[in-house]
């Protein structure tokens, strides 16, 4: 009996032993393939748009920048919370870090895009990324430069990429809209600009309303002197918002308040407006948002604590054509050429090196 039961557990040894070797042996191979496998090279092409190779660094580069709003996005769809999976995981089908690579190559497509425009208008000399940070570091040594010799610099000494970017785009815009314009890609005809101008005039031209208000205004500051304490204008400011809450007149609470117990009208006029006192400026940020009857919440400007009424209010219409023809037409330019970049991008030719692209991470 016990040499028959002697034969199992001798089979049931040497098939252990075997499957351990294989284990071991799959291992190894692992291990060795792990090993022979080398990591990313930045200089390595991950894509190419147009036939321009687009290296690892580039993408991940901008993968990083886009990872903060590419979570957001996922957090506001899914209403999915970080943790140390979240960029392997599959959110209803998509994983996080392959959306973040296709957003990164969308922005790189249409930066492309673009600079390939200042280049063949003889703007920039190269739109390879390595030649884009060194512009970048120029830029920087220019203006630290500047700063030492006291001469003027718009911005901050040292600016980042997407700064740079826009440093770009502020030089070689205009040369390139021009061609556009040469080449009939843009039509900058009168026809056009007093077309444009009416499809655009109710959100760029529209003139500020006629407004007449009543203002509870408790002064703390004015012509370099304290008029009141500012903590104790704040507690009378919600006393006063606390007495209209509970349903006495305007009129009276101004009266009660003001100074001098009188009412504070104030009417803001478009052909007078008040373009450098930051007082007024802020009461009429308030006062566009009432219509006439409506009593504004208690707020701050800076040098006043403020409750406003709009009395009235009278349309003021739209800015002329013949005014405004300059601006109409740098606002075609800029709309009709970021148009014609995003054609461009839409019809680029993108070829992705899968065995490099998908293993981009941060």
């Amino acid at each position: 009996m016990a040499g028959k039961r002697s034969i199992p557990i001798l089979k049931r040894k040497r098939f252990q032993r075997a499957l351990l070797a294989v284990v071991l042996i799959s291992f190894a191979v692992s291990v060795y393939i792990f090993m022979r496998q080398p990591g990313l090279k930045d200089t390595e092409t991950a894509v190419s748009i147009n036939n321009e190779p687009i290296s690892v660094m580039e993408l991940r580069d901008t993968m990083i920048r886009l990872k903060a709003s590419v979570f957001m996005e996922f957090s506001k769809k899914h209403d999915y919370i970080d943790n140390d999976d979240f960029w392997q995981s599959s959110v209803e089908g998509q994983n996080p870090l392959a959306v973040l690579r296709e957003t990164a190559l969308k922005e790189i497509v249409q930066r492309k895009v673009k600079l390939s425009l200042h280049k063949k208008n003889g703007l920039i000399s190269d739109t390879d990324y390595s030649a884009i940070l060194k512009g970048l570091n120029g830029e920087n040594a220019d203006r630290k430069s500047k700063v030492a010799k006291k001469e003027t610099i718009y911005g901050p000494e040292k600016i980042d990429l997407m700064q740079y970017y826009t440093v770009l785009d502020s030089k070689n815009d205009d040369v390139v809209t021009k061609q556009l314009e040469k080449e009939k890609i843009i039509d900058t005809s009168d026809d056009n600009l007093k077309r444009y101008y009416e499809e655009t005039k109710a959100k760029n031209y529209k003139l500020p309303d006629k407004i007449k208000i009543l203002k509870i205004e408790l002064r703390f500051f004015a012509n370099g002197e304290t008029v009141l304490d500012e903590n104790e204008a704040g507690k009378m400011i919600k006393e006063a918002e606390k007495r209209l809450t509970n349903g006495e007149s305007f009129e009276a609470v101004a009266k009660a308040f003001n100074k001098d117990g009188s009412l504070i009208p104030y009417t803001f006029d478009p052909s007078h407006f008040p373009k450098r006192d930051l007082t007024l400026l802020k009461t009429f940020d308030v006062a566009e948002k009432l219509k006439p009857g409506e009593i504004s919440k208690a707020f701050k400007t800076d040098s006043t604590f403020e409750i406003i009424e709009c009395v009235d209010r009278e349309d003021s219409g739209y800015s002329t054509f013949s005014d405004m023809k300059d601006s109409v037409k740098a606002n075609l330019l800029r709309e009709k050429l970021n148009q014609y970049i995003r054609t461009l991008s839409d019809s680029a030719v993108i070829k992705k090196n899968e065995a490099v692209f998908d293993r981009v991470t941060f």
